[in-house]
């Protein structure tokens, strides 16, 4: 049986498969985006649409919940 890590877009809410989003960790002050899915610290997961990118770069009230700060 394989097992399919699911994540949810931070951004739209929708559950794809971890290799289907992009990864985001807290850096510098500001969310970087983890393209090897291998940095260490809490990730947020978002959508690789430019819609869900915008949407998670405008919403900077939901990165303290988000990232845990």
């Amino acid at each position: 049986m394989v097992v399919v890590m699911q994540r949810t877009c931070i951004s739209c809410g929708m559950k794809r498969p971890k290799q289907e989003l992009c990864r985001f960790v807290w850096r510098d002050e500001m969310p970087m985006q983890d393209f090897q899915q291998s940095e260490s610290g809490r990730g947020a997961y978002c959508c690789e649409g430019e819609r869900c990118h915008q949407a998670f770069f405008k919403e900077r009230k939901k990165w303290k919940r988000v990232f845990r700060l």
